[in-house]
């Protein structure tokens, strides 16, 4: 939470915009870096449990993603692609209930609707009920942005 808090900092900033994104990539370098050296050195890299080395490893790749996203959308204008991001992003406290919430609800009704035998594939099942609970929740979400209700704390 505090590596988000200092990229969103930053963003907000009066930096240049390519001062921004340098900066986001620099700090991704540097915790990529110490994660990596304290996996090898002080404890190892372990999500499970999140060891202080897998919060800087995995806050080094964040730092990267979102500065390539800020590259993308921001410095170089792409931004209609980003849609189906947006809509999720815009709400993602409600997502996040909703897939803990609803997500045994969801399966179990698309199971009666659409086919208990597509979810019982032993190579694909698991896969398409990932995907279709992930339309449904995308589709909740982008019925929440059309009527510009945005659940935030």
């Amino acid at each position: 939470m505090i590596l988000g808090l200092m990229a969103g900092e930053w963003l907000r900033g009066g930096r240049s915009p390519r001062g921004k994104f340098a900066l986001l990539v620099l700090a991704g370098g540097v915790c990529m870096v110490l994660g990596l050296v304290a996996g090898a050195t002080v404890c190892p890299i372990v999500k499970r449990i999140w060891t202080p080395s897998w919060t800087l490893f995995s806050g080094g790749w964040t730092f990267f993603f979102l500065a390539a996203f800020y590259w993308v959308i921001d410095l170089q204008g792409y931004r209609r692609w980003a849609l189906p991001l947006t809509v999720v992003g815009m709400n993602s406290i409600a997502v996040y209930c909703m897939s803990q919430l609803l997500k045994p609800w969801i399966r179990k009704t698309l199971q009666i609707h659409i086919s208990p035998e597509l979810f019982g594939d032993p190579l694909y099942g698991k896969f398409f009920e990932a995907l279709t609970i992930l339309a449904v929740l995308w589709l909740a979400c982008l019925w929440l942005y059309r009527q510009k209700i945005f659940i935030r704390i």
